[in-house]
């Protein structure tokens, strides 16, 4: 048997000192790991709730004759048959619909103002899967999680059906004629007319909006953004005359520097192109260069995990960094900051380096921050980022500060000036800060329509609430981040009658008419489409976009900034800044599971919001030692610090902090944050929801409540069960969910608030994964410098621990012409034979976003299992994203970002130990699972050194909602109670290509079979194809020098290998940015411990 060994400090410190000779800086995943505070919970395989069932802990003889004799007397309720269903075929086969062979259409997503080109899988009229349009200029065939994500959020069982209208009593239902009966009567009634809208990029919606605006005088049409203003807009026009929005063309830059732009980050309107563009720009084999990133942010990041230097500083710093910079560059700002001793080099060197780029130099302002900061970045970008970057005329009208408009607004509302109120996509009631008083005037109000697809905090506040179709289910059309024009095309029939697209709603209200959106969307195309209208109107169709399309440019920029208006942070004041949530976004899609299981990419939290704070204030706050909760450390199995958590049988339980600010507060859990700013405190949108639901909410059945009867306190395994998730997401804290609404506290400007701290009494438990399927201790993540590189290639090759000191090169690939197995007929003669699958990750242009996961759990059926089952390390997921800090400071350490899936051993151990066959080898080398023989033993995952198999302790998926089902990829076993699962190389995908090239009796092409998650990475860090063939991407990515394989000293043999991470650092920071120095730099190999040796 051939397992991972659990290594002794003797065995740890010969690794470390190995790491160190070969330039390798100390990794960790969190600081109870580098501390070595896990204890026995590094040592043992899984942690101490995952391998039993609650049936195991302290279950009693008497329990169990219980249980036993309740099935005994049910037994003969197994043998009725269910009823019999009668299925008919069709009465005339629809065109192009072959059973059991999926459609694909052409669509696109808007999202926050931005179109997403997507292409759509489809099975009989069922939307199944989200893939990037491959032909778009943007998309180019990839996607982020919230696209991967929202195919979910279509069949989300608590989305509105109905239009409910609210009358002198409680709220009642109502239908669509009701509503064009009431848009008819509208009109005659007297009072101003507002309206709070989502921003929008559909010129058929511009339309709309111009046409309703026109029929009624006076109205005025507030857009309201996720940061509430549209900064970059607001700070474009104050530097080039007009709002425009920056295209970066990353893959020519020599110099990037991110003043707190998390561009790489899923929220980011244009993360797919800027992940593309950004890991081009890292690939130095084939650039000959490398480029250099610096980010200067307000919380850890993805892309500032990927940055070579970092500063972490508060958001309301980031202005006078920025403003440094510049001057020293040469570009006025209007002040002279002062800046602390450290940060100094750090300015310096950045403005050398933009100098010497010669024009390829990018500066990159966020969203959050104030419009001054966007000026200067295009005053920045015109003088040097002429080779990377071109600012596009949007073509938007002059853009005002929101905050005086919602003051004026409710003002109005209150003073009884405002007839009718009309809120499209937004829920104000939610987002707004509650000192404005929104929540109060809306009842002043006497028509209020909510159009949305929940009936959310607003919907149920508003007289009127109308349902809202899906973007797959609605006609509409909308314009890409580089202006490019989709067609948004549905692929279902809305699945509740009520529901209606932005576009038909509005149109009602203008014209009292109740058109269909396909017809007000060809009416609006007639204008912008060229050429005989049918024939333009179906390439469009087919091909997503109309190209020739995209925005005008108005050069790289220009201008000038003036940032003398802006207040400089008091140094020990609190700060309290809130950004876009990089799983939820805004809260548009808090109540999609997917998403709330979805670890966050730097915390790994999942379910739960939580208050990130540096290490210093989380002492100087006293919430950063196990001994401040109510029940006592000692016994424990093990307690300690943790990301300011206490550990309980491997369980994260956190204090929870008060935030105020002008008397509103909210309660969030801390999660202690490495490399954060002192004395600021980072939330995220999109928690302390309160949906209602419109389905019923169906009572467990019989066994069910008696399992419940039996053992209080059971699993319940319908995560769906209790109604809409969002509402029950935070509902430990005092007040339940509505107590972590952190929308409430923000400012009008978006800009950061002084906030008062204070620990509350109590405990928080938080579900992490972050030290889930831990590895270290051992090279797994291996970097180092450009330069590094350069001298020495072979740098990934470290000395491991080999069995029996055997190395590598003595095992023979099954699939080489050494190895007898291929020989075997058995074998060699197979269907499949001739192709044998391989992998690799480039951790050089991974950056963590999350996408890949997202389109696993979507290709996959992969299910969700709830916040305590994840707490209990049970989560399903079958590829994980391994997040490594890096180096010995905590205040400021490095990070990496490292993918880990089932490596497909040729070796496999899980394969040795298993009774039943159930995981075997394929004839081309896919490590497979047979579901139906599985009996769980879980004798695999106890081999698997890579502890990326999966148990289903429950039946996930029996209790899930018809609509829910829906999602399900008819290609792939939906899994059940007591059977392992873990990553396949999409062998569905695999067997289906395979099958079309032997029916039409050719070979495969390389490329021709793509897995879901090389599909969807945006980075193109993904490759996976045939290792026989020699020209394949594969193979030639194998052939590279950084490439190394995972715990190679086991002899697995794994066939998905990494390709090193690679860094480009300024030598005039040598020794200044130690975050990434190697071990030897902090301790030599004759250091350690008596009793380490």
């Amino acid at each position: 048997m051939i397992e991972l060994d659990v290594l002794s400090a003797a065995q740890t410190a010969a690794d470390e000192d190995a790491q160190a000779a070969a330039g390798q800086a100390p990794t960790w995943r969190s600081r109870a790991g580098r501390d070595g505070a896990l204890g026995a919970l590094a040592q043992n395989e899984f942690l101490p709730d995952a391998p039993v069932t609650e049936a195991d802990e302290g279950t009693s003889r008497r329990s169990f004759l219980k249980v036993m004799g309740a099935s005994a007397a049910l037994a003969g309720m197994t043998g009725c048959r269910r009823p019999v269903e009668t299925i008919l075929p069709y009465a005339r086969k629809p065109e192009d619909v072959v059973p059991g062979v999926p459609t694909y259409f052409a669509t696109a997503m808007p999202l926050g103002g931005v179109g997403h080109a997507l292409l759509v899988q489809s099975h009989e009229g069922r939307p199944t899967k989200v893939e990037g349009n491959p032909e778009h200029p943007i998309s180019g065939g990839s996607t982020d999680l919230f696209a991967q994500a929202s195919v979910l959020q279509l069949y989300d069982p608590d989305r509105s059906r109905h239009v409910w209208m609210r009358g002198e009593g409680e709220p009642a239902r109502a239908d669509w004629g009701a509503f064009v009966a009431a848009a008819g009567r509208l009109r005659a009634q007297s009072g101003a007319v507002a309206v709070l809208a989502e921003p929008s990029a559909s010129p058929t919606a511009d339309a709309l909006r111009d046409r309703f605006l026109a029929a009624t005088p006076g109205a005025r049409w507030i857009t309201l953004h996720p940061h509430l203003d549209d900064h970059q807009a607001l700070g474009t026009q104050q530097a080039l005359g007009q709002p425009a929005r920056p295209l970066y063309r990353f893959a020519q830059a020599d110099v990037i520097v991110s003043l707190d732009a998390d561009f790489i980050g899923a929220e980011d309107p244009n993360s797919v192109w800027n992940n593309r563009q950004y890991a081009a720009s890292r690939r130095v084999d084939e650039r000959g260069s490398m480029s250099r990133l610096y980010a200067i942010e307000s919380t850890m990041t993805t892309t500032g995990g990927m940055a070579d230097h970092r500063k972490a500083v508060k958001a309301g710093a980031v202005p006078f960094v920025a403003a440094a910079i510049a001057n020293g560059l040469g570009v006025s700002t209007g002040v002279s900051p002062v800046l602390a001793e450290d940060m100094q080099p750090f300015v310096d060197a950045i403005v050398a380096d933009v100098q010497a780029a010669g024009g390829n130099a990018a500066f990159v302002a966020g969203a959050h921050q104030p419009a001054e900061v966007h000026a200067l970045a295009a005053a920045l970008n015109g003088q040097f980022g002429g080779g990377v970057v071109e600012y596009l005329a949007t073509g938007a009208g002059p853009v005002e500060p929101v905050g005086p408009q919602l003051e004026a607004l409710v003002r109005d509302m209150q003073a009884g000036q405002v007839g009718t109120l009309l809120m499209l996509g937004t829920n104000p009631v939610h987002t707004l800060p509650a000192d404005l008083g929104f929540e109060a005037a809306l009842a002043e109000v006497p028509t209020s329509i909510h159009v949305g697809l929940y009936r959310d905090e607003t919907g149920q506040r508003a007289t009127w609430h109308v349902p809202r179709t899906h973007y797959l289910e609605s006609w509409g059309d909308v314009r890409a981040y580089d202006g490019t024009l989709s067609i948004v095309q549905p692929l279902i029939a809305p699945l509740f009658a009520d529901a209606h697209s932005d576009l038909e709603v509005l149109n009602t209200l203008t014209t009292g008419r109740n058109n269909a959106g396909y017809d007000l969307l060809r009416q609006s195309a007639r204008g912008s489409l060229s050429g005989p209208f049918e024939n333009a109107w179906r390439t469009a169709l087919h091909d997503g976009f109309v190209a020739g399309t995209a925005f005008a440019s108005l050069g790289s920029g220009g201008g000038s900034a003036d940032l003398s208006g802006l207040d400089a942070p008091e140094a020990d004041a609190i700060e309290l800044v809130v950004r876009t949530n990089p799983t939820l976004y805004d809260g548009a899609f808090s109540n999609v599971a997917w998403m709330q299981e979805t670890p966050h990419p730097v915390t790994k939290v999942t379910w739960d919001p939580v208050a990130l704070v540096s290490p210093a204030t989380a002492v100087a706050l006293g919430v950063d030692d196990a001994d401040r909760f109510t029940y006592d450390p000692d016994a424990l199995d093990q307690a300690d610090r943790y990301e300011g958590t206490a550990l309980d049988a491997g369980k994260n339980y956190a204090s929870v902090i008060t935030l105020t600010v002008g008397g509103e507060s909210v309660e969030l859990p801390v999660w202690v944050q490495p490399g954060h700013p002192d004395n600021s405190v980072t939330a995220f949108l999109g928690y302390g929801r309160e949906i209602a639901t419109d389905r019923a909410i169906e009572d467990m059945n019989v066994f069910g409540r008696l399992n419940r009867w039996l053992r209080p306190g059971s699993v319940d395994t319908d995560v769906y069960r209790a109604g809409a998730i969002a509402s029950f997401v935070g509902m430990e804290l005092s007040e339940g969910a509505p107590s972590a609404r952190v929308e409430r506290l923000r400012s009008l400007t978006g800009a950061p608030v002084t906030a008062a701290v204070e620990r509350t009494a109590g405990e928080y438990l938080l579900a992490s994964t972050q030290d889930h399927g831990s590895m270290e201790g051992r090279a797994i993540v291996r970097m180092a410098t450009v330069e590094e590189y350069t001298a020495d290639p072979a740098f990934a090759k470290i000395e491991g621990h080999y069995v029996e000191d055997t190395p590598w090169e003595n095992f023979d690939p099954l699939w080489g012409d050494q190895n007898a197995a291929s020989e075997d007929p058995r074998i060699g003669e197979a269907l499949y034979s001739d192709n044998q699958w391989g992998m690799t990750v480039d951790l050089n242009a991974c950056t963590g976003c999350n996408a890949c996961v997202t389109a696993c759990q979507a290709e996959n059926n992969v299910p969700v299992v709830g916040k305590e089952q994840v707490s209990r390390g049970r989560e399903m997921h079958w590829l994980r994203l391994d997040r490594y800090y890096v180096g010995t400071d905590e205040s400021d350490p490095g990070m990496v970002t490292q993918p880990m899936m089932c490596v497909h051993c040729e070796n496999a151990p899980c394969e040795q130990v298993c009774p039943v066959n159930a995981t075997s080898h394929s004839p081309d080398g896919i490590n497979e699972m047979t579901y139906n023989r599985c009996i769980g033993t879980r004798y695999c995952a106890n081999n698997c050194p890579y502890k990326v198999r999966r148990y289903n302790f429950y039946n996930w998926t029996k209790t899930l909602p018809l609509e829910v089902q829906m999602q399900s990829n008819p290609y792939v076993t939906v899994r059940y109670r007591g059977v392992m699962e873990k990553c396949t190389f999409c062998v569905q995908r695999v067997r289906q290509t395979q099958q079309v090239a032997h029916i039409e009796d050719r070979p495969l092409t390389d490329g021709e079979v793509v897995t879901a998650c090389q599909q969807a990475c945006p980075a193109d860090a993904i490759v996976f194809g045939d290792l026989r063939d020699a020209t394949s991407a594969v193979s030639r990515s194998k052939t590279s020098p950084r490439n190394y394989a995972v715990l190679e000293e086991l002899a697995v043999k794994p066939r998905l290998t990494y390709l090193a991470r690679l860094r480009n650092p300024s030598p005039a920071l040598a020794g200044i940015d130690t975050r990434f120095d190697s071990l030897d730099a902090h301790h030599g190999a004759d250091e350690h411990t008596e009793a380490e040796a």
